[in-house]
């Protein structure tokens, strides 16, 4: 107890003033100040505020406040100077003959997914791709006009087209439709390329096909034509009155499995084996394609226009309100589908992009194995090239 009391009196004395604040916490607080500063009608002595502007009250006096608002915005959008820094301005020639459009000195960063350089540098565009560009604001649309009858003169004027006058250019409603689809989807990210337009390197899910020989196809054509004969004379019975004489259908259950012995159905590929049954009897089947419009590939850092591997999905573009078309048919669907050639993810054996380049072929040998002997080549040539620079440096110093 004593110890106790010499270690307080030792704290007191080295804390002078902790008795006091003791002594002020253990005061009685006083609101009686701070209640008299605060009245009771608080929220009528709040300040008066504006009025809320940006409700709609239906008076002609907020249509004109807005009106001026937007239309001083407006005029100082128009009257303001634009344009762009001489460095950075990339212009793009539209080429009539060709339906193109060529950039003579091009750069940027759409260059990796877009155009195709020549042997001179230029990089030509297709007429989507420079639709899409002057649209956003990355290149300045130009059309080149000869001034003298010669066309070896060089006197040129060069006159800055308007999005109006791209768009009078499409050839016709189907190509415009087109553009509305591929701007659309670049505009996600997207990487589209025409499907006429093969690259340098093409890559497929299917082998090369193997020519068969004059006897099988014989074989195969009378095979398909007595299945056809045999569907249209049990096509016929079933429809005529007296089949319903030899067989009631009492039950919803008999009707359909009738239906689905007369109805042709086709059974979907579900695996590897059953896509490659299908394109190989594809040769046979003689219908009018409906060409594929777009091969769109899912945006990656290591794309390569010259080698871009199988496309993600693959894209029609139809207008089934065009009066000039029609809906596809059976065979026609059917034939769309069968030239389908992209990664297809309802394989289940193929879990990855690895599996894909094993999966898909090149020149008849498959993917992986061909990107491996391309390395290889190319490091034999660099070796190579190294060697024979270093055999000059010496044969120079001797």
């Amino acid at each position: 107890m004593q110890f106790a009391g010499k270690k307080t009196d030792q704290v007191t004395t080295s804390n002078p003033g902790f008795e006091e604040e003791e002594e002020e916490e253990e005061l009685q607080q006083d609101w009686s100040q701070l209640a008299s500063l605060v009245s009771k009608n608080a929220a009528l002595s709040l300040p008066k505020r504006g009025e809320k502007d940006y409700e709609p009250d239906g008076t002609n006096l907020q249509d004109l406040l807005l009106y001026n608002a937007s239309k001083a915005m407006f005029d100082t959008i128009s009257d303001s100077i634009r344009g762009t820094t001489v460095k950075s301005e990339v212009r793009g020639y539209y080429v009539p003959h060709k339906h193109q459009a060529v950039l003579l000195k091009p750069k940027g960063s759409f260059m990796q997914t877009m155009g195709r350089a020549d042997s001179t540098g230029e990089l030509w565009l297709d007429f989507h791709e420079f639709v899409y560009l002057a649209e956003r604001g990355t290149i300045l649309p130009y059309y080149r006009l000869e001034a003298g009858s010669n066309k070896s003169s060089k006197h040129e004027t060069e006159i800055l087209l308007s999005m109006e006058d791209l768009y009078s250019l499409f050839s016709s409603q189907q190509e415009m439709d087109q553009y509305f689809v591929f701007a659309h989807l670049k505009r996600l990210g997207f990487i589209l390329k025409p499907s006429n337009q093969e690259a340098a390197v093409k890559t497929s899910f299917f082998p090369l096909k193997k020519q068969r020989s004059n006897l099988q196809a014989i074989t195969w054509r009378l095979l398909s034509l007595f299945k056809i004969q045999e569907l249209s004379l049990f096509s016929g019975f079933f429809y005529s009155k007296w089949n319903f004489f030899f067989r009631k259908y009492t039950t919803s259950p008999q009707l359909y499995q009738g239906l689905n012995r007369l109805v042709r159905s086709v059974a979907v590929p579900k695996n590897k084996k059953e896509l490659l049954d299908a394109q190989s009897d594809r040769e046979f089947q003689k219908v009018k394609d409906i060409p594929l419009t777009f091969k769109v590939w899912k945006p990656h850092s290591n794309f390569k226009k010259r080698d871009p591997g199988l496309p993600d999905f693959q894209v029609f573009v139809y207008n089934k309100n065009d009066d000039l078309q029609h809906f596809p048919t059976y065979k026609e669907l059917r034939s769309m589908f069968s030239s389908l050639d992209y990664k297809f993810e309802f394989l289940s054996e193929i879990e990855d992009d690895d599996d894909w380049e094993t999966n898909s072929y090149v020149e008849d040998i498959p993917r992986k194995e061909y990107i491996h002997k391309r390395s290889a080549k190319s490091q034999t040539e660099k070796s190579e090239s190294s060697m024979k620079a270093s055999f000059q440096k010496k044969t120079s110093t001797v």
